[in-house]
Parts: C-alpha cells; sequence; structure tokens
C-alpha cells in the first residue's frame, strides 16, 4: 500500500484510520478503528454480563472469539442510510427516546386545558368600489 499525499488539512479527516500493528505484534488483516471499537464493546458486554444464566451459556470461544470478531466484521461491512451501523442505531436510540413535539428547541409542555376561540364578525365588509355599497 503506497503512502497517500495530503494537499490540505481537510483531506487528513477523510482517510481511513486503519492499525497494521498493535505494539509489536503484527497484525493478519489490516482492521479499522470502528472494527477494533466493535470488537472491546462487545467483549466488555460479555464480560460483565457473564454472571447471567443465559450469556454463561455460551460456550468461552463463541463468547469471547467468535461472536465479537464476527459482530465486527458483518457491522464494518454494512452500511445502513449510507451510515455506519453505530451512527445509524445511535440516533434510532435518541429519536426513540426523544420528546417529539418542539418549538424553537424547546419541548412543547402538554395541553392542560381546552382552548376556546370566538370568531369575530367583520365589521363595515367589503367595499365595492364600482358601487360605492358595502356588503357583509
Amino acid at each position: 500500500m503506497r503512502p497517500e499525499r495530503i494537499i490540505t488539512f481537510d483531506a487528513v479527516w477523510g482517510l481511513k484510520k486503519v492499525f497494521y500493528h498493535i505494539e509489536r505484534f503484527r497484525l493478519p488483516i489490516p482492521v479499522s478503528l470502528s472494527e477494533l471499537l466493535i470488537v472491546v464493546l462487545f467483549e466488555m458486554f460479555f464480560l460483565f454480563m457473564s454472571q447471567f444464566a443465559v450469556i454463561a451459556a455460551i460456550p468461552f470461544v463463541f463468547r469471547y472469539a467468535l461472536i465479537p470478531f464476527g459482530a465486527a466484521w458483518l457491522l464494518s461491512r454494512v452500511d445502513l442510510e449510507g451510515r455506519p451501523p453505530y451512527q445509524y442505531f445511535w440516533s434510532s436510540l435518541t429519536f426513540a427516546l426523544s420528546h417529539k413535539l418542539w418549538s424553537r428547541g424547546v419541548p412543547i409542555p402538554p395541553i392542560t386545558e381546552e382552548a376556546t376561540y370566538h370568531l369575530t364578525k367583520m365589521v363595515g365588509g367589503i367595499k365595492h368600489y364600482a358601487t360605492d355599497t358595502d356588503t357583509d
């Protein structure tokens, strides 16, 4: 892989962040930052949830190797609506938990009393300039 030439500083943010080594250990395949994050999150989930019987029933190799690495591989190759999966799931969760009625960035409080509207009659009507008469 050839090094890329960076012309502007904005081009740095478009580069894919990939790990080829971790300390002195050379990885067999390059691992992106999002794949590494997914593996770590799954490992932490299984580590903390292993005290429950449902999670503890999963064999050790599946729980700490196949499921996290398989999920990282699968989720790194899927784009949901053109976004990474973690961003899609996060925005879906915030939408589901957010307040749905907003006005100028502030939640609208629920209406406690029913508003009454009084219709008013126009006084004077419309003037017809051709005949100089008023109509209601």
